[in-house]
């Protein structure tokens, strides 16, 4: 089984996640690799739709030369990292979309309905990396739970979770 480190970019509106596929597709660029002879070599993102349940619009983004299979090594995490920091490189960007987050298969980790539920009993705070849209915390401060100090400026439109570096794990991530 392969196990892709890739982005999953939630929007609730069927076009823009439809046109963050279109923007990123084929769009290239260049590891810095432990291996000097690859450091040449472009990295082809790709970026594809998908429809999940109810008004659940996704757009994820990856390139195939991160992982197949999981954080195996401390190369693989170093890319893993430089893929991170071009994708929210790249979303700081992009004012409509209402959450997005990195990881090994990370593919429709929460619907809207869900992502209020961690907001309210604070389990929202494990997710290393997410981007939320400001507008969805006004959504949420009818749960009369404050914004958690743990979320900063991420662009004018979007607040998160600031990504830590990937890490290797000897044993497996």
């Amino acid at each position: 089984m392969a196990y892709i480190y890739h982005a999953s970019i939630r929007s609730s509106n069927v076009w823009q996640a439809k046109f963050l596929a279109q923007k990123y597709h084929n769009q290239t660029f260049s590891f810095n690799y432990f291996n000097p002879t690859l450091a040449s070599t472009p990295a082809r993102m790709w970026a594809e739709f998908h429809e999940g349940d109810w008004h659940n619009y996704w757009t994820y983004i990856g390139v195939m030369e991160i992982t197949r299979s999981g954080i195996a090594d401390a190369e693989e995490a170093d890319r893993a990292t430089q893929f991170d920091n071009v994708i929210y490189g790249m979303l700081r960007n992009e004012p409509y979309f209402d959450f997005a987050i990195t990881g090994v298969e990370p593919a429709e980790f929460r619907n809207y309905e869900e992502l209020a539920e961690d907001f309210k009993d604070k389990t929202i705070l494990k997710f290393n990396g997410l981007v939320v849209r400001t507008a969805i915390f006004s959504d949420f401060i009818g749960l009369d739970v404050p914004i958690p100090t743990e979320f900063q400026p991420f662009s004018k439109t979007h607040l998160w979770i600031p990504k830590e570096p990937v890490k290797y794990m000897e044993g497996g991530n």
